[in-house]
């Protein structure tokens, strides 16, 4: 899936980088990327884990990220994790929502995983509104996630 905006604006976090609409803010907290789009309602967080294992990748390594995440934060699929493997990385992505619905808890959740042999990057995206349009763009943010060098 390739995504393109009439301003688009690259980041990097240690040595991966990424891209967000142009207008969205990107900041960094408590050592996470905090991407918000111009009218506060898409929040996309992004964090780097170190990856401790020493064998070879397997394509179920980022689903099982996406879903510890997921059971962690009491959430559970809304359709099945969508996994690949690809040259020397493993994704996921799936949609979410709480087990049990709470006032404090956002209702519907994005969660994606991209796993190179030495860290891997961890992305979850909450809003209490279903808008397609910044589901879509928090899954192209995700998507655009990169590598520099392995």
């Amino acid at each position: 899936m390739n995504w393109s905006w009439a301003v688009l604006t690259k980041y990097s976090l240690e040595d991966i980088d990424f891209e967000t609409p142009g207008l969205w803010g990107v900041s960094e907290i408590d050592g996470a990327i905090e991407i918000l789009d111009t009218h506060g309602q898409v929040a996309l967080h992004l964090s780097v884990l170190k990856r401790t294992k020493t064998d070879a990748l397997s394509e179920s390594e980022a689903q099982l990220l996406v879903e510890n995440f997921a059971s962690n934060n009491g959430l559970v699929p809304e359709a099945s994790i969508n996994s690949k493997m690809q040259a020397s990385e493993a994704r996921a992505i799936g949609q979410f929502r709480p087990i049990r619905p709470a006032k404090e808890t956002p209702l519907h959740w994005l969660v994606g995983c991209v796993v190179w042999p030495n860290k891997a990057i961890r992305a979850s995206y909450c809003t209490d509104s279903l808008n397609t349009e910044n589901i879509k763009l928090a899954t192209a943010v995700i998507d655009s996630i990169r590598i520099r060098s392995l």
